[in-house]
């Protein structure tokens, strides 16, 4: 499943982390523009136009 984190999420600024520990999912990548985000995944902070790919 894809999610496109838009204007108004309330992820922008959170680390990954805070996402996956509050429900049961696997992160599997964030992709910010062209790069796809897979080391130290759960220390990256969520920007406006990431996309994050979980499981």
């Amino acid at each position: 499943m894809e999610i496109d984190i838009y204007e108004d999420s309330e992820f922008i600024d959170a680390k990954a982390f805070v996402i996956s520990q509050e429900a049961d999912i696997n992160i599997l990548f964030i992709e910010s523009g062209e790069v796809k985000i897979r080391k130290e995944l759960y220390e990256y902070k969520i920007k406006l136009g990431d996309n994050i790919f979980i499981w």
